[in-house]
This record gives C-alpha cells, sequence and structure tokens, in this order.
C-alpha cells in the first residue's frame, strides 16, 4: 500500500506509484491467485497515523515507498498459520521481484534511495 495512511492527501507521484503497485499485485496473484488490494493506507484498509511509509515519504523524502500486509482476510488476525509463511513469502517475492525489475527498465538510473519497502 502507498502513502498516506493519515490523511486522504495523494502523494504527488501517486499514479507512478499506482501502476507500481499493480504490477506487483499481478505477479504476487499470478502464484497462487491470492488476492492483495493495492492504494492508499488511509481509503485501502483504515486512517493509521505514525506508520512507516507515511514517515518515509514525509521526513526522508523517498519518491516511492510501500508497505506490505499480509493476506489474511479476518480469518487469522495477526497470526499467520506457520503453513502459509512460506507461500506468501513466495508470492511477495514475485510481486517485489517484478516491480523492482520493471523501475530498473524505465528509469536510466535506479538508486537505493529512490524507493523503499516497509
Amino acid at each position: 500500500m502507498t502513502p498516506y495512511g493519515y490523511s486522504t492527501a495523494k502523494p504527488s507521484n501517486e499514479p507512478e506509484m499506482m501502476r507500481y503497485s499493480k504490477i506487483a499485485v499481478d505477479a504476487l496473484s499470478s502464484f497462487r491467485g491470492t488476492n492483495y488490494n493495492f492504494g492508499p493506507v488511509y481509503t485501502t484498509i483504515y486512517p493509521a497515523s505514525s506508520i512507516s511509509v507515511d514517515w518515509v515519504r514525509g521526513a526522508e523524502h523517498i519518491l516511492i515507498a510501500y508497505t506490505i500486509e499480509l493476506p489474511d482476510k479476518g480469518f487469522h488476525g495477526f497470526i499467520t498459520p506457520e503453513s502459509e509463511i512460506t507461500p506468501i513469502g513466495q508470492e511477495t517475492w514475485l510481486g517485489i521481484r517484478e516491480m523492482l525489475l520493471t523501475m530498473g527498465m524505465e528509469k536510466s538510473l535506479l538508486r537505493t534511495e529512490e524507493i523503499v519497502i516497509v
């Protein structure tokens, strides 16, 4: 998910971040069909203050910042079953990998300070 959690304000490059989010979610879903929602934290899940993705965007001025939530839909809360840990890691890596490869191809120079996933 993208900034912001504390407000409905939109980052200046929201279309770019949403496009990369879709690339990541499409790749992630291809692994085993898991449905991930993406968009700003505030409108995608709920308002949340003092979250890392907002701090990274605001205080550190990182233009592309994301946070990833586990895919549970209310069955297990924040206690992921052991049997889900490896598949969630595998599908998440596919999404992150595809997003980074796409960014690397599109940008003439991809510096590490341009993206942070928290």
